[in-house]
């Protein structure tokens, strides 16, 4: 009986202790939720405020773009050339059309290059047979910001004459990183813009000119003989009875 009873005694503190523990439970559930209650203005505002932060993402609508579009994109963002179609500079003396040979003429080119102050403009006609360009062109540049204005409102040019470029790829400029030459191709053109030091080192113009035949620097002696380095390549190269050694552990 007495066994019984502290038996019995246990349970009910046992039990007592549940129902303490579960009446904290609910009554903080309760303060919770009513608190949740008395401000049901607040949550539209959260949701605004957070919206307006915030973009639930999409796969669907996410673009992604490769290399060359991501490098067009850097492009007209430097160039000025927003979404709205305002550019910082000024085509009010530059013809929408396209030209009859390509995007743009060699000789509006010419007269785009004279504008932004290019020096010793040089033109050359390129071969049909070389199925290269029409034109070559080598201009000089004061500085390499000149040299970067130049090229890339060339490529301004370009785009604005081309119209809708959604469809079409952009010229890429090269030697971006370089401070002493750039290049473009815009098709039927190939343009050179280069430092006065690198330009008198490479000297396309005898080049393009006379061609490499009698062009001084494609006819320089090289600083080593070509039998001297093949010679030193032939004692590289393993003889044809040498043995592979087996250095397998047995």
């Amino acid at each position: 009986m007495l066994a019984l009873n502290y038996l019995s005694k246990i349970s009910r503190t046992g039990s007592s202790r549940l129902f303490v523990k579960a009446q904290r439970h609910f009554r903080v559930a309760r303060v919770c939720r009513e608190k949740d209650e008395k401000s049901p203005e607040e949550a539209p505002q959260f949701a605004a405020s957070a919206a307006s932060k915030y973009e639930i993402f999409n796969d669907e609508r996410s673009v992604i773009f490769d290399i060359e579009q991501e490098r067009e994109k850097y492009h007209e963002i430097n160039e000025g050339i927003g979404r709205q179609g305002k550019e910082r500079r000024d085509f009010s003396d530059i013809s929408p059309e396209r030209g009859k040979t390509g995007v743009i003429e060699i000789e509006e080119l010419v007269k785009i290059l004279t504008k932004e102050n290019a020096r010793d403009i040089f033109v050359v006609s390129v071969p049909k047979e070389l199925s290269y360009v029409d034109y070559l062109v080598v201009v000089t540049c004061k500085s390499s910001r000149h040299m970067k204005a130049v090229i890339e409102f060339v490529r301004q040019v370009y785009k604005y004459k081309l119209g809708d470029t959604s469809t079409v790829r952009l010229p890429t400029i090269e030697g971006e990183i370089s401070d002493d030459w750039k290049a473009i191709d815009i098709g039927n053109i190939a343009l050179h813009v280069m430092s006065k030091s690198y330009r008198e080192d490479y000297d396309l113009e005898t080049l393009w000119s006379v061609g490499s035949k009698y062009d001084p620097k494609s006819n320089e002696k090289l600083d080593f003989d070509v039998t001297d380095y093949e010679s030193i390549l032939a004692k590289l190269m393993p003889s044809e009875n040498t043995e592979v050694p087996n250095n397998s552990v047995q």
